[in-house]
């Protein structure tokens, strides 16, 4: 492939992220790594939702140290004008190289995105570079829930 080419085919992969509206992660600009190569064999699987709190887990290809950034609104970072919130967690190769950590203090019914890094790389957790970047909601509280009429117990299951 000559440089040409090359070339072309960068501006041509950022017309077609600016034009889905995607401006983060972008790959080409090693935003992120791609999953095959962050360390990660399993997940991250989200799980334990409760209106305040989630956990995440994984699974690498040795133990090592991570990190779980999430933030309601993209791009994570944890430098410059953007700082998400962090939680460190550690896989172990007792526990088959997998580890987890609960996110905690969340608010009720939000959207949170979040990402995982290894070094201090990210992990691209998406299928394809134009898949919306993953995310969770935690479960509402009893204001969400509450009808006055058809729920005024606040009741949610």
């Amino acid at each position: 492939m000559s440089r040409t080419t090359c070339f072309l085919a960068l501006v041509v992969s950022a017309i077609v992220a600016t034009a889905v509206g995607q401006t983060w992660p972008d790959p080409i600009a090693h935003d992120v790594v791609p999953y095959e190569t962050s360390g990660l064999t399993h997940g991250p699987s989200v799980g334990a939702p409760t209106t305040t709190s989630v956990r995440i887990w994984i699974r690498t290809g040795k133990a090592t140290r991570f990190e779980v950034l999430y933030d309601t609104t993209l791009p994570l970072g944890t430098s410059g004008t953007k700082v998400s919130s962090t939680v460190t967690g550690q896989t172990e190769a007792t526990a088959d190289n997998t580890g987890w950590v609960q996110l905690d203090g969340l608010r009720p019914g939000t959207r949170y995105y979040y990402a995982v890094r290894i070094g201090d790389q990210l992990a691209d957790l998406r299928l394809d570079y134009q898949d919306a970047w993953p995310s969770f909601r935690t479960l509402p509280d009893g204001s969400a829930c509450h009808d006055p009429r058809n729920n005024p117990r606040r009741l949610f299951n």
